[in-house]
C-alpha cells in the first residue's frame, strides 16, 4: 500500500511542474462528465491494484499511470471553467453569493463570488458556441457597499481571464489562482443594477470566520498584532504587511503565523479528553457505549471543525489526514503506523489538489513532519525540553535547503528563536485564541478578554521580532549566485545523513557536506591575479532582464552576483509591490546579495511604486533618481548626464573588468532644475514628468543597450540633435512603453535597433504598444519582445558576447499559463 500511495502522489504531483502538459484540448469533454469519469476511475483504480497475481513491479507502474491520469481529468476540468482568453474584458451581469471572508481595505473589497447565474450584456460577445461553466469569480469593488459571507448580490461585472506575471523567482499567481478553481477575476462596474438581493443560510462557516475577524479587529492593539490573531485564530494572514513578514522571515519565524498540526492537534487532544469524560458519564448512566470511540468521534469532529474554522490550508489538511488515519487505527484497534498516515496525506491531498507541489508550504510541511517520524519514532521519549531541542536542531537543515532553494537565503537565528517562540505561542498563546473562539458564539464579552490577553502577548512578540530584525541581517546568509540549487541539495543531504542511523557511520558525511556550504563563495578560494581576474570576468557574462510587473517597468542587470535595477515598477496594494514581490524574489533567485545602482527614471508612479519594497530587501543601495523630491526617501541623488553612475570606485572597476560600462545621456544639468517637483502652472517652461526621464546607455563588449524611460519625441529630438546616441543599437527598451507619444521615425531609424522591448501590461486599457510605433519598428526588421504577452524577458551574453534571448512565459511553460 505504502509504495501504491507513493508512486500515485509522484505521479499527481510530478503533472503540475513538467512544463509541456497541457490538457485543454480536453476541457470540453471533461466538464460535463467530470463525476462520472471520477467514479469509474476510482473502481478502476481499486480494482486494479488489488490484483494479487500481477508482479508488484506492474501494480506500483499502474499506480503511477492512474495518478497521470487523474492529473489529467483534473487539469482539463479546471481549466474548462476558465474564462476564454478571446472574452478577456467582457461585462457580465452576475448573481451569486459571497463565500470565504472578504478581504477590506481603504481602497476596495475583494472577495469571492460563487456564480449562480451569469448573463452577457455585451451583444457582441461570442461565446464561440460553448457554454462558459464558470462558477467561482475574485472581484474587487472599490468604494463598493460593505460585503458579508453568504450573501446574494447581483452585481455588474468587468471579468477577466486568470492571469499572472510570468518571472524567475516570482509568485505564480495563475496556479494560485486555478488551485483555488477561480473561473475568471474582475471588478465591479457601475453602481445601476448593483444591489443585495438575500443574506442566505450557505457558507456558515465562513460567516462564523468573519464575526471573529470583526471582533479581533475591535481590539485595541497594534495592526500587527491583530493581524498574528487572526492568523493563528482563523488561518487569515491578510491582516498581516509586508514589514511584519519581513522581520518574521529574517529571524526565520514566519511558520509561526501558520495555522498547523501543532493546533490541529491541540484541538484533537481537547476533543478526545472531554470525549472521554463524556463516554465515562454516559457509561455511568447505563447508556451502552465505549468511551474510548465517543472520545475518537468528539477528537476528529472539533479537529475537523478548526481546520475549516482555519481555511483549510494544507498544513491542516496534513495535519488532519494523519489524525483521522490514527484515529481509525484507534477504532480498529491496531497499531497505528505514523509512515502510512502521513503517505495517505500525501496521496489524498496530490489528489484533492495536484497542484500542491508549487507551494512551499507543501515541501516544508511534509519534509518537517518525515524529518520529526524519522528522527524521533526509532527512539524512546526523553524529557519536553530535551525534546524540544533536538527538534529545533535536527529540522533546521532539512528545512534550511527548502528556504534556501525558494527564498535564496537562510536565517542563521532560526534554531534559537524558534526555541524560545514555539513553546511561547504554543502554550500561552494558541491555547487562548482558541479558547476566544469557542466563547465567541456564548459570551462576546469573555472572547473578547481572553483575546486581550492573547493579543498583548502578540503585541509584546512582534516588537521582539521587529528588534531582532535590525541585527538580524548579520545572521542571514545568501546564497552566492549560480550556486542555489546544488547548496539547497547539500543541506537537504546533510540533513538525511543526520538522520541515518550512527552505526552506518554516515554523519561524517554531512559535516562535510556543511563545510563545504560554509566555504562556498568565499572570496579567498578564488583569489587570482588581476590577468586571471579579467580573463575570468568575461566568462561570467552579462544579463539583461526586463521584468514583468504589468503596466509599469522594472529592468535588472546582473554580473557576477552584482546588480544595476532601472525602475522600480508599481505598487499594486498596501500588502504588495513590485519591488518586495517580483523584483527582490528575481534578484534572491540570481544569487545576487546587493544593489550597486538603483536608478529611478522618473516619479511616476508606475516605475517608483515598488521603491519602498525593494529598500526593505536591499538597504544599502546608491539611488540615482530624475525627480527625487518626487521619492518618498531623501537619500536619492539627482541623475544627470556625465555623472559618475556607480559613485565607487571599487563597484566601478568591478564592472568594467566584465566588461560593462554605464553611461548617463540624459538630462542634462541645463535641461532640468535639479529636484524640481511636478510642474502646476501651464506657463512653466519646465520640462515635463516624462522628459525628466534618465536615459542609461550601456555598453558590454561592443554590444549597446538604451534605457530610456518614458521620454516624448521632443526629448528624443534634443538627443539625436546632440549626437549623443550610438547607431545601430542592439537592444530599444521602447520608450514609455511604446505609446504613440514618443518613438519618432528619425529615432527609430537612427538607432535601428536589433531588439525593442515593451514593457507594458497584458491587454491594457492604456493599448501598449501604439499600432504606429510597432509598424516603425516592424518596417527596420526589429524583433519585438512585450512583457505582457511574454513574460520577463531575459537578455544573456556570454564572455564572447553571444546573445540568447528567453522569454520566461514560454521558457517556464505550465499548462495553465
Amino acid at each position: 500500500m505504502r509504495a501504491y500511495l507513493l508512486a500515485f502522489s509522484i505521479a499527481v504531483l510530478c503533472s503540475a511542474v513538467w512544463p509541456c502538459i497541457s490538457w485543454s484540448d480536453f476541457s470540453w469533454f471533461c466538464a460535463p462528465f467530470f463525476p462520472y469519469l471520477l467514479g469509474a476511475f476510482l473502481l478502476l483504480g481499486c480494482w486494479c491494484l488489488y490484483r494479487r497475481r500481477w508482479p508488484f513491479f506492474v501494480r506500483v507502474s499502474l499506480a503511477f499511470a492512474l495518478g497521470l491520469l487523474w492529473a489529467a481529468l483534473w487539469g482539463a476540468w479546471i481549466q474548462g471553467q476558465q474564462l476564454p482568453l478571446e472574452q478577456d474584458k467582457t461585462d457580465y451581469l452576475l448573481v451569486g453569493v459571497v463565500s470565504d471572508v472578504p478581504q477590506v481595505s481603504p481602497l476596495r473589497t475583494r472577495f469571492v463570488l460563487q456564480v449562480e447565474s451569469l448573463q452577457a450584456l455585451d451583444a457582441s460577445t461570442s461565446t464561440r458556441g460553448k457554454r462558459l461553466d464558470i462558477h467561482r469569480v475574485l472581484l474587487s469593488w472599490y468604494g463598493g457597499e460593505p460585503l458579508h459571507p453568504g450573501e446574494r448580490w447581483q452585481l455588474r461585472v468587468r471579468l477577466r481571464t486568470p492571469r499572472g506575471f510570468a518571472n524567475p523567482g516570482g509568485f505564480d499567481y495563475a496556479g494560485w489562482l486555478l488551485r483555488r478553481q477561480i473561473s475568471a477575476t474582475g471588478y465591479i462596474r457601475s453602481q445601476g443594477v448593483n444591489k443585495k438581493l438575500a443574506q442566505t443560510r450557505q457558507y456558515p462557516i465562513d460567516q462564523f470566520r468573519w464575526a471573529v475577524l470583526q471582533k479581533i479587529e475591535t481590539l485595541n492593539f497594534s495592526a500587527a498584532s491583530k493581524g498574528l490573531l487572526a492568523a493563528l485564530t482563523i488561518g487569515d494572514k491578510r491582516g498581516l504587511d509586508s514589514e511584519t513578514w519581513m522581520h518574521m522571515r529574517l529571524t526565520g519565524t514566519v511558520h509561526l503565523a501558520v495555522v498547523s498540526g501543532l493546533h490541529i492537534g491541540m484541538v484533537a487532544g481537547l476533543g478526545m479528553l472531554l470525549g472521554n469524560l463524556l463516554g465515562r458519564g454516559l457509561a455511568a448512566l447505563g447508556a451502552p457505549v465505549c468511551r474510548q470511540h465517543v472520545a475518537v468521534l468528539l477528537g476528529g469532529g472539533l479537529a475537523l471543525i478548526y481546520a475549516l474554522l482555519a481555511g483549510f490550508s494544507l498544513s491542516t489538511q496534513r495535519a488532519l489526514i494523519m489524525l483521522f488515519v490514527f484515529l481509525l487505527a484507534t477504532l480498529l484497534k491496531r497499531k497505528p503506523r505514523p509512515e502510512l498516515a502521513l503517505l495517505w496525506a500525501l496521496a489524498l491531498i496530490a489528489a484533492s489538489d495536484p497542484l500542491a507541489a508549487l507551494s512551499s508550504g507543501f515541501w516544508l510541511s511534509f519534509v518537517a513532519v518525515a524529518t520529526f517520524l524519522l528522527w524521533f519514532v526509532p527512539r524512546p521519549r526523553g524529557s519536553y525540553w530535551r525534546d524540544l531541542c533536538s527538534a529545533q536542531l535536527i529540522i533546521f537543515l532539512p528545512l534550511a535547503g527548502l528556504l534556501s532553494f525558494f527564498q535564496g537565503e537562510i536565517s542563521g537565528l532560526s534554531p534559537l528563536l524558534n526555541l524560545l517562540a514555539i513553546p511561547w505561542l504554543g502554550i500561552a498563546v494558541v491555547p487562548l485564541a482558541l479558547f476566544g473562539m469557542l466563547l465567541l458564539p456564548w459570551s462576546p464579552d469573555m472572547a473578547d478578554g481572553v483575546w486581550t490577553v492573547a493579543a498583548w502577548q502578540l503585541q509584546a512578540f512582534d516588537s521582539v521580532m521587529t528588534w531582532l530584525a535590525n541585527y538580524a541581517d548579520y545572521f542571514v546568509w545568501t546564497l552566492p549566485a549560480g550556486q542555489g540549487v546544488l547548496l539547497s541539495l547539500a543541506l537537504l543531504l546533510a540533513g538525511a545523513f543526520m538522520l541515518l542511523p550512527r552505526g552506518l557511520g554516515l554523519r561524517s558525511m554531512a559535516m562535510v557536506l556543511l563545510l563545504a556550504v560554509a566555504l562556498s563563495g568565499q572570496s579567498f578560494l578564488h583569489s587570482q591575479g588581476e590577468s586571471e581576474r579579467g580573463a575570468s570576468s568575461t566568462e561570467d557574462g552579462f544579463t539583461l532582464t526586463v521584468l514583468d510587473v504589468g503596466q509599469g517597468l522594472s529592468v535588472v542587470v546582473i554580473n557576477n552576483g552584482r546588480a544595476v535595477v532601472y525602475d522600480a515598477g508599481p505598487k499594486y496594494s498596501a500588502s504588495f509591490n513590485a519591488g518586495s514581490g517580483i523584483i527582490a524574489p528575481y534578484l534572491r533567485s540570481q544569487g545576487v546579495s546587493s544593489i550597486d545602482v538603483l536608478m529611478l527614471s522618473h516619479g511616476d508612479a508606475d516605475h517608483t511604486g515598488g521603491t519602498l519594497g525593494l529598500l526593505e530587501h536591499f538597504s544599502e543601495t546608491r539611488i540615482l533618481a530624475g525627480q527625487p523630491l518626487e521619492l518618498p526617501m531623501s537619500r536619492a541623488v539627482p541623475c544627470l548626464a556625465g555623472q559618475n553612475f556607480l559613485g565607487n570606485k571599487d563597484a566601478e572597476e568591478r564592472w568594467k573588468r566584465a566588461g560593462v560600462v554605464f553611461e548617463i545621456v540624459y538630462p542634462w544639468p541645463t535641461e532640468v532644475t535639479v529636484g524640481l517637483k511636478r510642474t502646476s502652472s501651464q506657463g512653466s517652461n519646465k520640462i515635463s514628468d516624462n522628459d525628466s526621464s534618465c536615459v542609461l546607455l550601456i555598453r558590454y563588449r561592443g554590444k549597446t543597450i538604451l534605457l530610456p524611460g518614458d521620454i516624448s519625441v521632443e526629448a528624443e529630438a534634443k538627443l539625436l540633435a546632440r549626437g549623443v546616441l550610438p547607431k545601430q543599437i542592439d537592444v530599444l527598451l521602447a520608450p514609455h512603453h511604446g505609446s504613440r507619444t514618443s518613438s519618432s521615425q528619425a529615432f527609430v531609424d537612427h538607432l535601428s535597433p536589433t531588439h525593442v522591448v515593451y514593457a507594458a501590461g497584458f491587454n491594457h486599457h492604456f493599448g501598449h504598444p501604439a499600432k504606429t510605433v510597432a509598424a516603425r519598428f516592424s518596417a527596420i526588421g526589429s524583433r519585438a519582445w512585450a512583457t505582457g504577452e511574454s513574460g520577463a524577458i531575459i537578455f544573456k551574453w556570454d564572455g564572447t558576447g553571444q546573445l540568447s534571448v528567453h522569454p520566461w512565459r514560454q521558457e517556464a511553460r505550465r499548462y495553465w499559463r
